[in-house]
């Protein structure tokens, strides 16, 4: 249970978080300060005309729940709200100074606004939210349309306030009338939200990125871009960068649709690469690519030319392909018997993600009834699109941890194997061709440090017969004996190697002339005193050659004198050490 506590910590906090901020308390409107307006009624034909003077002949049907609905794109409707309804619904809010309220729609992606409030039986006043509008009095320049009404003093109590609102895609908005403190509250604990949320898909941006970094692996590098188009995405088509960052809308709208072309280009790709070792799937799945290719920049010529019925036509192709990747890859994983927790990881993922980037859009219509209960409704979509990269974190970093595991296995094999095969098998020594190398690189050193360094070639005396007495199994036993009483004679940075035979090497690194004659005395005396353990009437000696480090050395001349002085040391009698010529006895 320990591997799933992080994800049960990070899910209940999360909830525990979306439910605090979301759903209000069992106060009353009078008590909150935030009411759903009611009495709103829609024109039922829009007049092909503008209106000057609304007579009681025009058809006005009420709207239910108080959620103005526009069913089309590029569409603008007209709709009115009685004074009388108005002024009780300020009624019902706390009491300020002035009775002000504030009227807003609860829906980023109604574009225009134009309210006109009586002041005389043919004359209105008239205040406009847009996007390209700026700070037009009354009108607070947020992601929301919403207007600050004045006092309703110098107004009319009978009659009518009219809203002709426009809109680039069908929306759903709840008209809410809220009182000036409980707004500044709202738009306050909104902005927090939102940037909290950016801030958590800033930060997985990140690490996605900071993982690339540190393992190279592309995978990390294909979702640090989705999620960036993720990011933009939300941002611009949420109209945060239109209305905090001062963007114009035209640029919002580029990067809305650029994003969202970015993210199913590269997310097709992923799926059509990991779909290589299925061949049909990927056959069948080859024309998605270069259809996303294709429909991404028609989708965004359409979206910066205001054909918004199109961009949607194209949009929902694009990823409804991008959907169908997804379940052919969860099906490919299905049938390679990948391991049930990776295949709830790449579910829970995939499908938190998809109904995270569709409801967004879908919400901008569809508004459900329960959606009356929460202050800020895009905290459901915000809880999914959150917990999808959390979820495919920790699925990738499983799969990185498998394959790390993997890598280290392979590699301490491979220094396994490698070590293997530097030793000699019989002596457990190094062998001849690892020292060679040892002792260029020992060289260099010396040579470019002027530290000392002292070589010794050592042979068995009389080995031959030895063998030819006792036997070959015996005289393994001897070359056994030999190599440990070096191996134990030795500093743990010297090397020592089986050089071929009855021959053996030692480089003594950082070693002076009296070390080398101490280390080489010490090995000589032990095989003699050790040969005992041979058996009775056995007896083993070694004569040694020593040459040290001189300026223009390479490993061939070193070797060459060591080995003339083994070979005077065998000349002089055998069981003693030689130095090279031109050093006086130790």
């Amino acid at each position: 249970m320990r591997r799933y506590r992080l994800l049960t910590s990070f899910l209940v906090c999360l909830f525990l978080v979306a439910g605090i901020f979301s759903f209000e308390a069992e106060a009353g409107p009078e008590d909150s300060g935030f009411s759903l307006l009611q009495g709103a009624e829609e024109m039922v034909l829009a007049p092909s005309a503008p209106l000057r003077n609304p007579g009681k002949d025009i058809l006005f049907e009420p709207v239910s729940g108080g959620v103005i609905k526009m069913g089309s794109f590029n569409n603008s409707r007209w709709f009115r709200i009685s004074m009388k309804d108005l002024i009780q619904g300020l009624e019902k809010l706390p009491s300020y100074p002035e009775e002000e309220g504030i009227l807003m729609f609860a829906n980023p992606h109604v574009t225009h606004v134009d309210c006109f409030i009586p002041e005389t039986p043919t004359k209105y006043a008239r205040y406009t939210f847009g996007n390209a509008s700026g700070n037009v009095l009354h009108f607070l320049y947020t992601r929301y349309p919403v207007l600050w009404m004045p006092s309703l003093k110098n107004f009319m109590e009978d009659g009518y306030v009219y809203l002709n609102v426009r809109s680039d895609y069908p929306v759903s908005a709840q008209l809410y009338l809220l009182a000036p403190r409980t707004f500044i509250r709202f738009f306050f604990r909104s902005l927090i939200i939102q940037l909290g949320f950016l801030g958590i898909m800033i930060s997985f941006t990140v690490t996605y990125f900071l993982f690339y970094m540190m393992t190279g692996e592309k995978v990390y590098r294909t979702f640090m871009l989705i999620q960036l188009g993720m990011t933009l995405l939300i941002s611009a088509f949420n109209g945060h960068l239109h209305a905090y960052l001062k963007l114009p809308m035209p640029v919002s709208t580029f990067m809305t649709w650029g994003a969202f072309g970015l993210m199913n280009i590269v997310g097709t790709r992923f799926f059509l690469g990991e779909l290589q070792d299925r061949p049909r799937a990927h056959r069948l799945y080859r024309p998605a690519l270069y259809f996303q290719s294709a429909m991404a920049p028609a989708v965004l010529v359409l979206a910066m030319s205001d054909r918004f019925f199109w961009v949607f036509l194209g949009a929902l192709t694009a990823f409804s392909l991008s959907f169908a990747g997804s379940l052919l890859l969860f099906v490919s994983q299905l049938r390679k018997k990948t391991p049930p927790r990776a295949l709830a990881l790449y579910a829970g993922a995939h499908t938190t993600f998809f109904l995270g980037i569709g409801g967004m859009f879908a919400c901008t219509y569809y508004a459900p009834h329960y959606f009356t209960r929460l202050s800020y409704p895009d905290l459901i979509y915000m809880v999914l699109l959150v917990i999808s990269p959390f979820l495919l974190v920790w699925l990738l970093l499983s799969g990185s941890r498998v394959r790390f595991d993997s890598y280290n296995l392979l590699k301490a094999q491979s220094s396994h194997y490698r070590e293997l095969s530097q030793r000699d098998g019989l002596t457990g020594l190094y062998n001849r061709s690892y020292l060679e190398h040892v002792l260029e690189e020992s060289v260099k050193q010396a040579r470019k440090t002027g530290k000392a360094l002292a070589f010794i070639m050592l042979d068995i005396d009389h080995f031959k017969r030895y063998n030819d007495t006792w036997g070959h199994q015996e005289g393994d036993r001897a070359l056994t004996l030999v190599a440990r009483v070096i191996r134990d004679s030795l500093r743990e940075q010297d090397v020592a190697a089986r050089y071929g035979g009855e021959e053996f090497s030692v480089i003594l690194s950082g070693a002076s002339l009296p070390i080398a004659c101490i280390v080489a005395e010490r090995i000589r005396l032990s095989c003699e005193e050790h040969s005992s353990t041979l058996g009775a009437d056995k007896t083993l000696t070694v004569s040694l050659g020593i040459s040290l480090f001189h300026p223009g050395d390479t490993p061939e001349t070193l070797i060459r004198r060591a080995d003339d002085a083994l070979y005077r040391a065998k000349k002089e009698g055998r069981n003693r050490m030689e130095l090279e010529s031109g050093y006086a006895p130790c």
